[in-house]
């Protein structure tokens, strides 16, 4: 919210069929709209590790993000020590990729880093699908399409 500004970072770990199987928020405290893009990209590859997924594709909305992510080491970003973790995942004994979205693709990811925004807290991982985010979770998986607001 402002960028810089209060802001979150949420995600969602689906099946290839849009099963829901784990998902996340949590705040960052004062920071810009791309760390928190990052905080999300290592948090869901983290809990994806942790839970034992090794076919992964890491879709994010944030064209920048994927751009850092996917190119050599800048030990000068703001964010190298992020991006450096993320990358370093790349490096684990998994089949890992990272795809762009559009924004209207990621709706749930949007909705948990809203949440994330709101509370105090550094993680939060739900194991089964919370009500709040159920109907999106299911427009979802029907393809709908979704006005912003």
């Amino acid at each position: 919210i402002g960028n810089p500004g209060n802001a979150g970072f949420g995600g969602i770990i689906r099946d290839s069929f849009g099963d829901w199987h784990a998902g996340f928020y949590g705040s960052c405290g004062t920071a810009t709209s791309l760390q928190a893009a990052l905080l999300a990209i290592l948090h869901g590859l983290n809990l994806s590790w942790d839970k034992g997924f090794r076919n992964i594709q890491c879709e994010l909305n944030f064209t920048l993000a994927l751009q850092l992510i996917l190119e050599g080491r800048n030990s000068l970003h703001p964010y190298a020590l992020t991006i450096q973790k993320i990358q370093d995942f790349k490096l684990l004994d998994w089949d890992l990729h990272f795809n762009h979205t559009f924004r209207k693709g990621n709706m749930c990811g949007d909705e948990l880093a809203k949440r994330g925004s709101l509370f105090q807290c550094n993680l939060q991982v739900f194991n089964g699908c919370p009500p709040f985010i159920t109907q999106l979770v299911l427009a979802d998986r029907k393809g709908a399409q979704y006005m912003r607001h």
